[in-house]
């Protein structure tokens, strides 16, 4: 889609539970940080700039370049 349209930005929002470990939470953990880890991914395979990454939390916010 975001090829057909000449590019977009992906915009997630992501819990900090996946940063911060808790006894008992290890899969929601685990779920929350892969969403981290996929969208770093995706920053990071975008060479054309045609998909731009946004996560963010309550506390942060991190952009893929523009």
């Amino acid at each position: 889609m975001f090829r057909r349209q000449s590019g977009g930005r992906l915009v997630t929002v992501v819990s900090t539970s996946g940063l911060k470990i808790v006894p008992a939470r290890a899969v929601y953990a685990g779920t929350k940080n892969a969403v981290c880890t996929l969208l770093e991914a995706l920053q990071q395979e975008n060479t054309d700039g045609v998909l731009r990454t946004t996560r963010s939390t309550s506390r942060t916010t991190s952009r893929s370049a523009t």
